[in-house]
C-alpha cells in the first residue's frame, strides 16, 4: 500500500528541472489581442541545445502555453510557427522581436518566461497577368511589396497567367513585377505613384487582382540599337564548343519581387554569340548548360552556370567573354506538423529577373546539393510537393531568407533549410 501511494504521489508530483539546466515557457497570442492561439509549434536554436532545428520542441495548449525543459544555459532565439499564420507588420513594418521569433537566455536552474510571441492570421491575392493580346504570362513571379520597401510573399504563374500569393502579413502594399525594362505594378503602370495600394487586414482575401500591360512594340526607324559579340569560355578558358549551350540576354531589373522579360536567346553549338538591335540599356548576359538530348523549351532542367553585366550606351559591345563560375548550395528538406514527406524539387530563382538554377531532387533524408550557381541574390522555388504539402519557410543559419532572398558571393554559402508544412493545417 506505501509502495502504491508512494508511485502514486511521484506521478503527481510536477516535472523538475535539473539544476544545471532551466525552462523556456511563454504564450503566443494573435497580435495587439490577448487571445490565444492553440496548435503553434515552438522550435528553439542556439548554441546551448544541439538540437534538429526542424523538429517542433513544443506545441502550444489550449491557452496557448507552452513549456520547454532541460535546455542548457545559453542564448536562444525562439519561433512560433503555423500554417495560415505570418509574423506581425503593422504598417508593413515587419516586427523583429516578439513577433514570430524571440531572442532569450536560459540560466541554470532557472525558469525563462519572458518567451511570449505574437501571430497574425495571413492573407492571400489571386489574380491572373495577361500582356496587351491577352496572352497569359507563364511563370512569372509577382509579388507584394511593403510601403517601407521591403520585398514580401511572391508566387508564380501558371500555365493561365494565374498567381496567388499567400502568407501575406497585415499592412499596406504595391502589387509588382518586372517586365523587360521597367516594373509594372497593379493595375498595369510603370510609376509607383501611380499604383494601387492594397491594404491587408488579418485574414483578408483579395482576388481578381489581374494586371494587363502592354508589352512594348519594336524600336522605331530612329531609335538607336546596338549590338553584343563575344564568346563563351569554360572554365580552363577554352571555348565552349560542342557542348549544349544557351546565351540569354536579360534587362538587369532592380532587386524587386518577381522577374525580368527575356530580351533575346541564343541557342548554339559554337562558342560566339552575337545579340543585334539591343535597346541601351543595363543586361545580364547568362550562359547555360545543358545535356545534349534537353529541349530548350524545359527551362527547367537548364542551369545557369556564367553570368556577366554588361551596360550599353552609345557604342557595339565587341570581344565579350562570359564563363561559367558559381558554387555548390547544399540544403535540406523537411517537414514539420502532418506533411507526409520531405521529398521535393528544389530550384533557385533570382528575383531580378529570369535566371535560375538547376533542379535538385531532396533525397530520402531530405539533403539536395544545386551545383553552379553564380554569384547574386537568390530565393528558392519549390515544386513536385504531395497534396498534403506547402512551403512554409526558407532559412539560412536559422534566420528566414522566404521574403528577401539569401546571397551567393565566391565561396559556398551556410546550407539553406527549406520548411514544408501541412497544407491542409489551419
Amino acid at each position: 500500500m506505501r509502495f502504491y501511494l508512494l508511485v502514486t504521489l511521484l506521478l503527481w508530483a510536477p516535472l523538475q528541472t535539473s539544476p544545471k539546466y532551466g525552462t523556456i515557457e511563454g504564450t503566443v497570442t494573435r497580435f495587439g489581442t490577448e487571445d490565444p492561439i492553440p496548435d503553434v509549434e515552438i522550435v528553439i536554436t542556439g548554441s546551448g541545445r544541439l538540437t534538429n532545428w526542424l523538429t517542433p520542441q513544443a506545441v502550444t495548449d489550449s491557452r496557448g502555453r507552452f513549456v520547454i525543459g532541460d535546455v542548457l544555459p545559453g542564448s536562444y532565439s525562439v519561433r512560433a510557427q503555423r500554417l495560415g499564420y505570418a509574423n506581425p507588420a503593422p504598417n508593413g513594418v515587419r516586427v523583429m522581436e516578439g513577433g514570430a521569433t524571440r531572442t532569450v537566455v536560459v540560466a541554470a536552474g532557472k525558469r525563462t518566461e519572458n518567451a511570449n510571441l505574437t501571430l497574425v492570421r495571413a492573407g492571400a491575392i489571386y489574380g491572373r497577368i495577361l500582356d496587351s493580346a491577352g496572352k497569359p504570362l507563364v511563370d512569372q513571379d509577382v509579388g507584394v511589396i511593403s510601403m517601407d520597401e521591403r520585398g514580401g510573399p511572391f508566387a508564380q504563374t501558371d500555365d493561365r497567367g494565374a498567381y496567388h500569393i499567400v502568407g501575406i502579413p497585415p499592412g499596406n502594399y504595391n502589387l509588382a513585377f518586372p517586365e523587360a525594362t521597367s516594373v509594372i505594378y497593379y493595375p498595369g503602370v510603370t510609376e509607383r505613384a501611380k499604383a494601387t495600394v492594397l491594404e491587408i487586414l488579418e485574414g483578408t482575401v483579395l482576388t481578381g487582382l489581374d494586371i494587363t500591360f502592354n508589352n512594348g512594340a519594336p524600336p522605331s526607324e530612329t531609335e538607336k540599337t546596338f549590338n553584343i559579340s563575344g564568346k563563351a569560355l569554360d572554365r580552363d578558358g577554352t571555348p565552349t564548343s560542342g557542348m549544349f549551350q544557351i546565351v540569354d540576354l536579360l534587362s538587369h531589373a532592380p532587386i524587386e519581387p518577381g522577374k525580368s522579360a527575356l530580351y533575346s536567346r541564343l541557342s548554339w553549338g559554337s562558342s560566339t554569340f552575337d545579340f543585334r538591335g539591343v535597346r541601351p540599356g543595363h543586361y545580364d548576359i547568362v550562359l547555360f548548360f545543358a545535356n545534349s538530348n534537353s529541349s530548350t523549351d524545359d527551362v527547367s532542367r537548364l542551369g545557369v552556370v556564367g553570368r556577366l553585366e554588361v551596360h550599353v550606351s552609345d557604342g557595339d559591345l565587341k570581344d565579350v567573354v562570359v564563363a561559367p563560375g558559381g558554387v555548390s548550395v547544399n540544403g535540406q528538406v523537411a517537414t514539420i506538423g502532418n506533411a507526409s514527406s520531405a521529398s521535393a524539387s528544389v530550384r533557385l530563382k533570382m528575383p531580378s529577373n529570369s535566371v535560375r538554377s538547376l533542379d535538385a531532387k531532396s533525397g530520402a533524408s531530405g539533403d539536395f546539393m544545386i551545383p553552379n550557381v553564380v554569384s547574386g541574390t537568390w530565393k528558392v522555388v519549390v515544386s513536385d510537393l504531395a497534396a498534403d504539402q506547402a512551403l512554409l519557410d526558407v532559412r539560412e543559419d536559422d534566420i528566414s531568407v522566404y521574403d528577401n532572398g539569401f546571397s551567393v558571393e565566391d565561396r559556398t554559402p551556410k546550407p539553406i533549410q527549406v520548411i514544408l508544412g501541412s497544407d491542409g493545417a489551419s
